[in-house]
C-alpha cells in the first residue's frame, strides 16, 4: 500500500479492515486515529480546534485586507502625486505663455507707437516741403 493510498482510506473509510491495513503499513497513522476516536467522544474539542483554525483565518483575511489596502493607498498616493506634478507643470507652462503672451503684446504696443511717431514725423516733414 501506497503512502497516498494510505491517506485515501484514512479520509474515506471507516472500515476496520482498512484502519488496521493502514495502521500495518504506516503506524504513525495510528495516532491520527486516536486523535479522530477522541472527537467522536468529545466533539467540544474539534469544535474549539475548527473555531481557532477560524479565529486564525479571520485574523490573516484581516490582516491581508490591510495590507492590500495600504498597498492600494500607496499606489493612489503616487497616482495623487503624478497628477500634481503634471498640474504644477502645466501651470508653470501656462505662466510661462502668459509671460510671452505679454512680453509681445508689449513690444507690439511699442512698434505701434514707434509707428505713430514715425506718421507723425512723415506728416511734419510733408507739410515742410
Amino acid at each position: 500500500m501506497s503512502e497516498l493510498e494510505a491517506w485515501l482510506y484514512f479520509i474515506g473509510s471507516d472500515r476496520v479492515e482498512h484502519i488496521y491495513k493502514v495502521i500495518e503499513s504506516y503506524p504513525w497513522f495510528a495516532e491520527l486515529y486516536r486523535e479522530i476516536n477522541e472527537f467522536r467522544y468529545h466533539p467540544e474539542e474539534a469544535i474549539s480546534m475548527f473555531s481557532d483554525a477560524l479565529r486564525i483565518m479571520d485574523r490573516n483575511t484581516v490582516q491581508y485586507m490591510i495590507d492590500e489596502e495600504k498597498q492600494e493607498r500607496k499606489k493612489a498616493e503616487k497616482r495623487a502625486e503624478k497628477a500634481e506634478e503634471e498640474r504644477e507643470k502645466a501651470e508653470q507652462e501656462r505662466e510661462k505663455a502668459k509671460r510671452e503672451r505679454d512680453e509681445e503684446m508689449r513690444r507690439v504696443s511699442e512698434k505701434e507707437r514707434e509707428i505713430e511717431e514715425l506718421k507723425s514725423t512723415i506728416a511734419m516733414l510733408r507739410k515742410r516741403v
